[in-house]
């Protein structure tokens, strides 16, 4: 019985992340918080914020479905409504102090109202600390089975039209989440990024995972092994989850051979990889010059009274735009 009650709790998370993108759903609160904190507002005015806050959440999937940019926006409608919140806030506007936990709100809504129970306050390590960097720029689903992937390529180095047939173990919120399980065709860049089948064949053949990866969307030898893969949910991995997001790939080959490699939870990247990628790709959109400035100023941000420079150095068009 309890295990047949985690997997039914899985079940319902599933369908809860196939529909609505977390960044869309706590995306407005914590920054309505922080700019509450900022602007000192008084508490009656902090929960007001964060009850304005509550109610603009908003963020669907299916984006990925019709491969539209919608998910290029959440992240911006989020700040943006956290804004407004602290702002009517802060103008005296009152919102309910239970919009989160109350009988019809937020964790209601969403079928988790055990949520509640679950907050401590300032119990624990902040939640931001726990954010990771992705070691390869896909997915968060795909990340562990391409990782694997690129394990079984750097140990063995398979040759990919030898390849006969890959499969490919996720758990189940993996494996449904609205784009993820896509074999093509592929006809935009974040179409090839959801999909875990086409970022497993890409790093079997290219044995590396860069943006170089999506250029070639149509490319035969990627259709190919796409078409010999499959898919599964595995029951471990779903029971692990969200806690740890492992993967298991398998590779077998022509002639009878089986590679294997196997990931209990996603690797994030380290600094030194996170910074090579952002000089990359900093220097290459706004030039040597404007990169050593940017990364001065990361270095030594505690040091600037206004935090808005970097945002100035980022921003795209001349390099001498400080307005």
């Amino acid at each position: 019985m309890k295990r047949g009650g985690q997997l039914g709790s899985a079940v319902m998370d599933t369908q809860l992340a196939r529909i609505h993108r977390p960044t869309g759903i706590s995306g407005p609160i914590a920054p309505a918080a922080a700019g509450s904190r900022l602007r000192t507002l008084s508490a009656t005015a902090f929960t007001s914020a964060i009850g304005l806050a509550t109610n603009t959440t908003l963020g669907f999937n299916q984006w990925a479905y019709t491969d539209g940019s919608e998910l290029f926006f959440h992240a911006g409608f989020a700040a943006r409504n956290a804004l407004s919140a602290v702002r009517l806030a802060e103008q005296g506007a009152f919102a309910s102090p239970d919009a989160l936990e109350g009988p019809v709100g937020l964790f209601a809504s969403l079928g988790k109202m055990e949520a509640n129970a679950r907050i401590h306050l300032f119990s624990d390590t902040p939640e931001i600390l726990r954010v990771y960097h992705k070691p390869v720029p896909v997915c968060n689903f795909a990340q562990a089975p391409t990782i694997a992937a690129l394990q079984i390529v750097h140990a063995t180095v398979p040759r990919p039209e030898q390849i006969a047939r890959i499969i490919i173990r996720v758990p189940l919120a993996c494996a449904r989440y609205p784009g993820c399980d896509a074999e093509g065709p592929f006809t935009q860049i974040p179409q090839a990024k959801m999909s875990i089948q086409f970022n497993v064949a890409a790093a079997l053949i290219e044995g590396a995972v860069t943006e170089h990866n999506f250029t070639r969307l149509g490319d035969p030898q990627r259709a190919r092994l796409i078409a010999c893969t499959t898919l599964l949910a595995d029951d471990a991995f779903t029971a692990a989850y969200p806690t740890r997001q492992g993967a298991a790939v398998v590779v077998l080959m022509a002639d009878g051979t089986r590679h294997e490699a196997r990931l209990e939870d996603v690797m994030p990247a380290d600094d030194g990889t996170i910074r090579t990628r952002f000089r990359a790709a900093v220097g290459c959109a706004l030039g040597a010059a404007r990169l050593e400035e940017i990364d001065t100023c990361i270095e030594h941000l505690e040091r600037y009274e206004d935090s808005g420079a970097l945002a100035r150095l980022l921003r795209a068009g001349a390099p001498n735009a400080r307005e």
